[in-house]
């Protein structure tokens, strides 16, 4: 997978002010149709950034997951409408937790549909439900450019998304780690032996790909083979007993 050419987490080409104690929305281009949002939520005191991606096309854009709360949403909304050609129309929620959809009522009262799968939707508590449910793998056609929304196995999250974009991005949500996580960082709805078949399934998408998103944190080359590295590590003397489809 070749390098990105930007530094996606630099600083911000128009931002908003957000909160004292953490970093304001930055929104940065990967391309000439694809912008980078980070967000920033703080968690235990400390500043967690989380990373979303909009999706321009021809006559409608597409956002992948929403910020953490409404409020954010809405300054991300407020950018897109300075700064699209056109207006986003729907969303996909990768899976359901306050990282991905707690914006999602900023959504509905603009009148956009957001799409999610049926075992994230059944497992959302917490939040207002989407307005679809997403049978997969689903195609949008933006007319300049292409996606394919993949249900790959239930990983971080029960119904976890994952979108690949054109033929060089791949999305993956809370699904993908960083190359310089730690660990799998909040597991309590994980599943951690499909999370392993899941991603296996994926190798000839990762390969393929020049650019990975995964849900927080660095852009840089080896999310991929970090989230399989830390996945195997956390089954430890039960790898062996995994058996994928």
């Amino acid at each position: 997978m070749r390098p990105i050419s930007i530094l996606l987490l630099s600083a911000p080409l128009f931002s908003f002010a957000q909160s004292t104690s953490c970093p304001p929305l930055s929104f940065n281009q990967i391309d000439n149709r694809t912008t980078l949002i980070v967000a920033y939520d703080t968690i235990n005191g400390e500043c967690i950034p989380a990373n979303y991606l909009i999706l321009e096309g021809d006559s409608t854009s597409i956002l992948l997951d929403t910020p953490w709360n409404n409020e954010q949403t809405e300054e991300l909304l407020a950018w897109a409408d300075s700064s699209l050609k056109v207006p986003i129309s729907t969303a996909i929620i990768s899976h359901a937790h306050n990282d991905r959809m707690g914006g999602i009522d900023a959504l509905h009262n603009r009148g956009i549909k957001t799409y999610i799968h049926s075992k994230a939707q059944e497992a959302n508590t917490d939040f207002s439900p989407a307005k679809e449910v997403l049978t997969t793998p689903r195609g949008f056609d933006l007319g300049n450019l292409k996606i394919n929304v993949l249900y790959p196995g239930d990983g971080h999250a029960p119904g976890n998304l994952v979108v690949l974009i054109g033929r060089h991005g791949f999305y993956g949500g809370c699904f993908l780690k960083s190359a310089y996580s730690k660990n799998l960082g909040y597991t309590g709805d994980a599943d951690i032996r499909s999370w392993y078949c899941a991603l296996n399934r994926l190798t000839d998408v990762a390969e393929r790909a020049v650019w990975i998103i995964p849900g927080h944190g660095s852009a840089d080359d080896g999310a991929f083979d970090r989230t399989l590295e830390l996945v195997e590590e956390e089954l430890g003397d039960e790898l062996e007993e995994v058996e994928c489809d």
